[in-house]
């Protein structure tokens, strides 16, 4: 009986090590994963800082609404390359999404707050929070729900 309380102790103490590697792994894992989404939060730091940068300037400068217009499909051209994804699944998953549906969620994705969509859509805050409804029930959003966090989880 000692024997096999042994051997038995010997298997117990092999599966514990075997697990303590496994969970090493797992931490190194969340480790490598909570450096790179710190890391990705920084990056998106800096783009929402240049954004408002460049908002700033857009809004700041007598530009005419062709000029504001060609600054507006560069920038949405811009954030597609980057964001290649985003676009994409929002439209598989909701093909009723017009093309100005998609840049009014590119701005709620980055943040921006209604007075600046106002501004860069050249439209009256009133419009923008009508949209932002209208916009929640095309996506089949709850009243509660929050459109921001819904485009942000839809990466």
């Amino acid at each position: 009986m000692f024997s096999q309380n042994k051997k038995r102790t010997n298997i117990l103490n092999a599966l514990i090590g075997a697990e303590k590697k496994s969970l090493k792994s797992y931490k190194g894992t969340a480790i490598k994963y909570k450096a790179i989404l710190s890391k990705k939060i920084i990056e998106l730091d800096l783009l929402n800082l240049n954004l408002h940068e460049a908002l700033n300037t857009f809004n700041s400068t007598d530009k005419s609404i062709d000029e504001k217009n060609k600054y507006w499909k560069n920038f949405i051209i811009k954030f597609n390359e980057n964001n290649e994804y985003f676009s994409k699944n929002l439209i598989k998953k909701h093909p009723k999404l017009t093309a100005r549906d998609l840049e009014f969620c590119v701005l709620l994705k980055l943040n921006f707050t209604m007075h600046e969509i106002s501004k860069i859509l050249s439209i009256q805050y009133r419009s923008v929070v009508i949209k932002k409804g209208r916009l929640k029930r095309k996506l089949n959003l709850d009243s509660k729900e929050s459109i921001e966090r819904y485009l942000l989880q839809d990466e």
